[in-house]
């Protein structure tokens, strides 16, 4: 179920350590995404599967999309299915490395540093209230 814009136009306005302007045109399909009761902890750009991606860490999922022509295409990663999480970064950039419940191991690449630190973070503590 989708919800306002201005909803989600609030909850981008309140997270300031996130850059938001290299993503607008995936960050305007959030709304279609996201769910009326879910809030957005954090967000950056990052390669994901082989493409560039928004990532956005809510407290209920992590959610991966891209635009294509007109259509955004998404995956996503519940934070019940999160068995672990831990970050590596170097001089400018970092990965983030996700292990799941059903014993996969996602990475999440080309990640900035800074953001790469606080969506790890996020992500942790958003699986231990789970």
């Amino acid at each position: 179920m989708a919800v306002a814009e201005k909803i989600v136009a609030e909850q981008l306005k309140a997270l300031p350590d996130f850059r938001k302007w290299n993503n607008k045109g995936e960050i305007a399909f959030l709304p279609r995404i996201l769910e009326p009761d879910e809030k957005i902890l954090g967000l950056t750009a990052a390669l994901y599967r082989d493409h560039k991606w928004l990532v956005t860490v809510t407290d209920k999922r992590i959610i991966f999309l891209r635009r294509k022509l007109m259509e955004g295409i998404t995956d996503q990663l519940l934070m019940e299915g999160i068995e672990s999480v831990k970050s590596e970064t170097g001089f400018l950039f970092g990965r983030i490395i996700i292990g799941t419940r059903k014993g996969e191991t996602l990475e999440i690449n080309s990640v900035m540093k800074k953001d790469a630190l606080l969506l790890t973070a996020m992500i942790e503590k958003e699986i231990i209230s789970h």
